[in-house]
């Protein structure tokens, strides 16, 4: 301090340091928000497209999925823009491409899953160790 003024090196450091610094927060938060938003959207892909995996009914799988999405996560992730849904049948096996935008950034999810029947596995399985046992008693001369 000279003279009853002060040196001007410190207002100089902060406006080269605090719009760095204010820089830097705001890229962490639209981080967080894409990853959120992601990673949401991911797993609620994979839970629709489970949901689906497991039904009896054979309904117009995208627009169950479409409606599903609605009633689970449609205002759930904030920044996160309405996701194209599209989905694709090959014999069993189910595919969900889904895009959405997040923090200005578009992203694109893609799921994979199997349909089946449980109950109807399980009957398999009890036909198919019925069988082996009627073989098995006849092999041992039982039956």
């Amino acid at each position: 301090m000279q003279n009853g003024s002060l040196d001007a090196y410190l207002s100089l450091e902060a406006s080269l340091v605090i719009p760095f610094v204010l820089l830097l927060i705001f890229t962490l938060v639209m981080t967080a928000l894409f990853s959120y938003g992601r990673a949401g959207l991911n797993a609620d892909a994979y839970l629709l497209l489970f949901r689906e995996s497991v039904r009896k009914n054979d309904v117009d799988v995208a627009a169950d999925i479409r409606s599903g999405y609605a009633g689970q996560a449609a205002e759930r992730f904030p920044g996160l823009s309405q996701p194209e849904f599209s989905v694709s049948e090959n014999g069993r096996r189910l595919m969900l491409d889904a895009e959405a935008e997040s923090a200005g950034y578009g992203f694109a999810v893609k799921q994979t899953a199997y349909r089946y029947d449980p109950a109807g596995d399980v009957r398999k399985y009890r036909r198919l160790l019925h069988i082996a046992r009627k073989i098995g008693s006849k092999v041992s001369g039982d039956g």
